[in-house]
């Protein structure tokens, strides 16, 4: 990880060099899977993988959080954002109610979702760990939910300016309670964990199809990003948060006619 700037990203090599992509969705039709008879996962897996990958302009898959949980004893489950409720909501009712019958057995737990949690649900994350002492979760995201991101400042993005500030610190303060609870991890996606979802869920049968379609690397025409660049570009950010640098509200600076919210060096 490099550090003092953003982090650089080797261009992807030959055969995926330049690839454009319509939608990764097709691309499982060339190893015999039929899109159509996948169902919702499918079309949850496909949000998961596209959040932010035009980062400036297109926001519509973080609208709705989606999330994925693999338990340890095979449960696998979608939720969504629904009538105001934050998904994480609903899996902790679901893990509590799960818990409080196998209370001897202890419960790991994979997450797997497009936004990070925001201050309210990070702390009733924390509320449930704290009751089922048994529990272990792991949280890979997709996007920072609500937060002034230190790659987009330093790029002097204008997106930032529609993070309000009080919010921003507190999503990175309950991001960090998380970071610090021993029976929790976060983290952004990488590669591996993209692999992993994918074979949970019985799309692809092993882990080469996954680099045989290229589309890790791969930008759809119309982003700025792929998803490999994206999921190092978060780890960056969470590698900021981590570190208590959180920015405050008197960390601005004028440049040209706008404003735009940088950390204190």
């Amino acid at each position: 990880m490099a550090t003092g700037g953003w982090p650089y990203l080797h261009p992807a090599k030959a055969p995926h060099q330049g690839l454009q992509l319509s939608d990764p969705l097709p691309l499982f039709q060339t190893f015999g899977r039929n899109p159509q008879q996948m169902g919702e996962e499918m079309k949850v897996f496909t949000n998961l993988f596209r959040t932010e990958l035009n980062h400036a302009g297109h926001w519509e898959c973080a609208k709705t959080t989606y999330l994925i949980y693999i338990t340890n004893d095979g449960i696998s489950t979608t939720i969504r954002n629904f009538n105001g409720k934050h998904a994480e909501i609903t899996l902790i009712e679901r893990l509590t109610e799960r818990y409080v019958k196998k209370t001897e057995i202890p419960m790991h737990v994979d997450v797997y979702i497009n936004n990070s949690p925001c201050k309210e649900c990070a702390s009733a994350l924390i509320d449930y760990l704290g009751k089922c002492r048994q529990s272990y979760i792991n949280i890979y995201f997709a996007n920072l939910y609500n937060i002034r991101r230190k790659s987009c400042i330093e790029k002097t993005e204008n997106h930032v300016q529609l993070v309000d500030k009080a919010d921003s610190m507190e999503n990175s303060n309950g991001l960090r309670m998380l970071l610090d609870h021993k029976r929790c991890t976060l983290q952004p996606f990488n590669k591996e964990a993209w692999k992993h979802l994918l074979m949970a869920h019985g799309f692809i049968e092993n882990p080469q199809v996954f680099d045989q379609m290229y589309i890790y690397h791969a930008r759809k025409e119309g982003d700025d990003r792929s998803r490999a660049e994206e999921d190092v570009l978060l780890e960056y950010d969470l590698e900021y948060i981590e570190k208590e640098e959180v920015l405050s509200t008197s960390d601005y600076i004028t440049m040209g006619s706008r404003q735009y919210c940088i950390p204190q060096t």
